[in-house]
């Protein structure tokens, strides 16, 4: 929807703060609590269709009243598809009498909203009161804006508390607040808030998002260069890792968890073959320090991974012992370990500098100091001669890797899968590079269920590890259970293997879609 959408941009970092952490600021000298003005009360409204309209599409129409000041309406979306994370579009002008009037924004957004909610009535949903003080730091090349804001978030019948720090650029580079962001997070204590007041409000009172994440094919396109690509590609992975942390904070559900696993592991992919063309340095340490961060979350996902199959399919059995009882004891206190820990992680100060630090380095385009001249020209080429470079290599690894499949040993399957896996997300990277999308829609048809069966083997190694650590809980003897399962492993694997061959013969000589 955004791309809909151009005007004055906003760039804005938030923290959760509390009157401790702000004590704690203002002792640190992080900040000078005499230089903020006279506290502000701020009333705001916020504007949606009884259907969750803008909301669902990343949008915010809000009226507000800050201080004295006369009313404004300010329209917000997400910028570009390569913006930053901190990054949106916002229109602010003078509000009308009678609440929201779309006409004032001009024809265009007008349009859009409509367009959007189509043409569903808009009403006042939500609100915020709280009380603001601000002050504002510049510096030899920028200023920003630092407002501390406490009060509550308002429905109808219920509020919450609001206590948020945050920062805005006013002039300059965003470079210099985001270092001064990464100050506030390690000597304050602070951690990163990855919603909006507005989104705030819908999730308070209970409001879900119908769609949470969806891949912007759009975000690179044939005539871009290779770094603009990598931009996109690296902003991409960074908002299917973030776009999860707050509904994971929020609900500690399964899904959450495993997109941010994804996320991260699609970072990394990509990170990865960046590295191999242009080895650098960081491309390689913030691959690392993905890999770290989906390492915490693993367990929590190994424990939904198991639930979800063993007791849809073996322990669903009709035959399925009577033991089965003790086994589904011991996952829900090992999974409530494993998610007390995932959420430490996703809280920790590591994923706030994870961030900033990944953000910094894109804004930036760091890679760009790092590299050879001769590397450098090479950033300047269309991408596409890159990407059937790293596809080509890709595939070559994968059919040396995919000979007397058969025969092979688990651990050799398994780096034919880890291949296979690198190759499927480049090919989504690098798709929208290449008109073939009914080719491109064919070959990954037919390699996700080779993918699948070759993980039916690593879920039988997968799946005696778990069975270990749930033994280890000492909540009873559900050996009978552990037996019946890794025999239904045991068959699915056959199954599996009989497949095997005839689905990577078929793949490995489908013509590709990048050339």
């Amino acid at each position: 929807m955004s791309a809909a959408v151009e005007g004055p941009k906003e760039f804005e970092i938030k923290f959760s703060v509390d009157h401790v952490a702000i004590d704690r600021i203002f002792k640190l000298k992080l900040l000078d609590r005499p230089s903020f003005g006279r506290a502000q009360r701020v009333q705001t409204v916020y504007f949606d269709t009884a259907e969750n309209h803008l909301f669902n599409a990343g949008i915010t129409l809000r009226w507000r009243k800050l201080g004295s000041r006369k009313p404004v309406m300010t329209f917000k979306v997400a910028g570009s598809p390569t913006a930053s994370l901190f990054e949106r579009t916002e229109i602010e002008v003078p509000a009308g009498q009678n609440g929201i009037d779309l006409a004032l924004f001009g024809t265009d957004i007008s349009n859009h909203v409509l367009k959007v909610t189509d043409g569903s009535e808009l009403l006042p949903r939500y609100q915020t009161s709280f009380k603001r003080i601000v002050t504002e730091i510049r510096s030899s090349q920028s200023a920003f804006e630092v407002a501390i804001d406490e009060g509550q978030f308002i429905d109808s019948d219920q509020a919450w508390p609001l206590h948020e720090l945050e920062l805005e650029l006013k002039s300059g580079s965003p470079n210099d607040m985001l270092d001064f962001a990464k100050v506030l997070a390690i000597k304050a204590g602070l951690r990163l808030e990855m919603t909006s007041k507005s989104e705030r409000c819908f999730i308070l009172a209970g409001v879900q998002k119908q769609k949470r994440y969806k891949e912007e094919k759009q975000r690179i396109h044939p005539e871009m260069q290779l770094d603009a690509v990598i931009v996109g590609i690296l902003a991409e992975g960074m908002r299917h890792f973030t776009d999860h942390i707050q509904p994971f904070r929020d609900e500690a559900d399964a899904r959450s968890v495993h997109q941010m696993r994804v996320g991260l592991r699609r970072l990394r992919t990509a990170l990865k073959a960046f590295d191999k063309a242009f080895p650098q340095g960081s491309f390689a340490h913030f691959s690392a320090r993905a890999r770290e961060l989906a390492s915490g979350l693993g367990l929590a996902r190994e424990c939904d991974a198991f639930q979800e199959l063993v007791f849809t399919q073996p322990l669903a059995h009709r035959n399925c012992p009577d033991d089965a009882k003790y086994l589904e004891a011991s996952l829900i206190s090992l999974r409530a370990q494993a998610y007390a820990g995932a959420m430490d992680v996703i809280n920790g100060l590591g994923t706030t500098l994870f961030i900033l630090d990944l953000q910094s380095y894109i804004a930036r385009r760091g890679w760009r100091s790092e590299i050879t001249d001769l590397a450098l020209a090479t950033l300047t080429e269309t991408a596409d001669r890159f990407a059937k470079r790293t596809l080509d290599d890709l595939l070559a690894k994968a059919k040396k890797r995919g000979k007397a499949l058969i025969e092979k040993s688990d651990e050799e399957r398994h780096e034919f899968r880890i291949a296979l896996k690198k190759l499927r997300y480049n090919a989504q990277f690098f798709a929208p590079l290449f008109k073939n999308a009914k080719l491109y829609r064919n070959w990954s048809d037919n390699l996700v269920p080779l993918q699948n069966s070759l993980g039916i083997s690593n879920d039988l190694a997968g799946a005696q590890e778990m069975l270990n650590r749930l033994s280890a809980q000492e909540l009873g003897d559900f050996s009978c259970s552990a037996g019946f399962i890794l025999g239904w492993f045991s068959s699915q694997t056959e199954t599996a293997d009989a497949k095997i061959d005839k689905q990577w013969k078929k793949f490995r000589k489908m013509q590709t879609f990048w050339n």
